[in-house]
């Protein structure tokens, strides 16, 4: 199935809320983008690849922009070329008011490009709830109830983004996004909706390493405050960050991603019994693994994935999913591997712990 059919399909679907389908247009897109680029070694082939892939998402699901763009711009290979986060958005956004796909001007060569090793590092599959490098208006849309049941409209009012570049290697942003949206259903109550305005700001800093060199790091940290104009739910001010570190040797790879995000969102499944509540959410994931060559053709990895849901609610409960996958490779041509892959999971529930009870995971 085609990248964008693929993308449309989910973000038409009838059965699932706007944030599950963030993530799973996250993970189809991402997936798509390192298999797509995962054996380029001009570093300007990879933009234009990832760059008529990001188009066609945006052109399927236009106001899943931020997400695709996202997904894009923090894929391994991506993520290392210098100034190629500003040329995804731009062609993502481009493409999802309807404007005609323009290849992005050549990027410079890396020498992660050169020295590329033959496996790639996929030591872990993805959680149960996957956002490896999540929208940076995620906490935003969570916050103000954006579901595709509800009537909503919305204008965004301005994006500010400023660049300090700290080293050759590295740069740092600060960013500051706002908004205004008119929500005709708050609560996604079918009688009597709730309507409200809701005003949000959102600032938030984003830095990274290793454009040029074999290991690489990035952090984006953000901080969401929504204001009800009516009063119609409480204020909320919503944490999100993400990060990753990695390092691709030829005799060792390493990678390690995580991401936390609180959302705020409306439940119809309290709305049918008559109450009126929006739901706390903290979301965790953290994956990590390390992989190495042991012969000739073969490579072998480890890691581990932990996914943690926690509700701000008594009476809902949590849930927790630990997986540790083995995996062996077999390097049959240079862009053909055989594997076999072993799981240990552990899932379990989690209920809202007391004030001091609370374990480390």
């Amino acid at each position: 199935m085609q990248l964008g059919t693929q993308v449309k399909s989910i973000a038409d679907s009838k059965n699932m809320s706007r944030s599950k389908k963030e993530q799973w247009i996250s993970t189809a897109v991402r997936v798509s983008v390192v298999a797509a680029t995962a054996y380029d070694k001009d570093p300007s082939q990879a933009l234009a690849t990832a760059t008529r892939l990001a188009s066609a998402a945006a052109r399927a699901a236009p106001s899943y922009a931020d997400v695709i763009a996202k997904a894009v711009a923090f894929s391994p290979t991506i993520a290392r070329i210098a100034g190629a986060s500003g040329q995804i958005r731009s062609v993502t956004f481009a493409a999802a008011r309807g404007q005609p796909y323009r290849q992005p001007a050549a990027a410079p060569s890396s020498d992660v490009a050169e020295n590329r090793p033959t496996h790639t590092v996929e030591p872990t599959e993805p959680p149960t709830v996957t956002n490896a490098m999540p929208d940076e208006r995620q906490a935003r849309y969570a916050a103000s109830n954006d579901q595709p049941d509800a009537d909503l409209a919305a204008l965004t009012t301005g994006s500010r983004q400023s660049q300090v570049q700290m080293t050759p290697n590295g740069s740092a942003h600060v960013t500051l996004d706002s908004s205004v949206q008119r929500n005709d259903n708050v609560y996604l109550s079918n009688t009597n909706p709730t309507k409200d305005t809701v005003l949000s700001v959102t600032p938030g800093i984003d830095v990274g390493y290793g454009q040029h060199t074999i290991s690489h790091g990035a952090l984006v940290v953000q901080e969401a405050f929504t204001h009800y104009q009516a009063n119609s739910a409480p204020n909320a001010h919503l944490a999100s960050a993400t990060g990753n570190l990695g390092y691709a040797g030829e005799q060792l790879k390493t990678n390690l991603n995580g991401a936390y995000q609180q959302t705020y969102q409306n439940n119809a499944d309290y709305t049918s019994t008559g109450q009126k509540l929006l739901l706390r959410t903290d979301t965790l994931n953290l994956s990590g693994g390390v992989e190495a060559p042991f012969a000739t053709k073969m490579a072998g990895s480890v890691g581990a994935n932990l996914s943690r849901t926690e509700y701000k609610n008594a009476s809902l409960v949590g849930n927790r999913n630990l997986v540790f996958p083995l995996s062996l490779y077999y390097s049959m041509e240079p862009k053909l591997d055989l594997f076999r892959r072993l799981q240990l999971r552990d899932h379990g529930a989690d209920r809202r712990w007391a004030e001091g009870e609370r374990p480390l995971l």
